[in-house]
């Protein structure tokens, strides 16, 4: 960058348009008359015993990636939860962010480049991949 450039935002970033989902969620925004389904958060303050496991995560230092395919504790938990003990193994298993990662991995091993597939719109932007 030379010094003569402005620090101001490109043009791209100005002038950037919210997502449909973003406009959706914008106009519904403090709504009583309106179910809150656009991010999937829930309706009710996060309980707080996960609270609580959050900030004690967070006091011993654990906020650094953790395997690809989640915590491997977590995933053989998932396994004996679950009952699976005698159809898989951790590395079976995989924990996403969310339900939107999720999806989106599902959809990219089961769709191919050049599938027709149908989907809900407005959506999330992995929908479009």
């Amino acid at each position: 960058m030379h010094h003569s450039q402005s620090l101001l935002p490109r043009d791209a970033i100005v002038n950037l348009r919210a997502s449909k989902i973003r406009e959706v969620a914008n106009a519904g925004i403090g709504r009583s008359d309106v179910l809150t389904f656009w991010f999937g958060e829930p309706d009710e303050v996060t309980p707080d015993f996960i609270r609580t496991a959050g900030t004690e995560s967070l006091a011993r230092g654990e906020t650094f990636y953790s395997h690809n395919l989640g915590l491997p504790e977590l995933r053989a938990r998932v396994i004996a939860q679950a009952g699976l003990k005698s159809l898989c193994k951790p590395d079976d298993v995989l924990i996403t962010a969310g339900a939107a990662e999720a999806n989106y991995l599902v959809l990219r091993q089961l769709v191919s480049r050049g599938d027709q597939i149908v989907t809900e719109t407005p959506g999330w932007p992995q929908a479009a991949v």
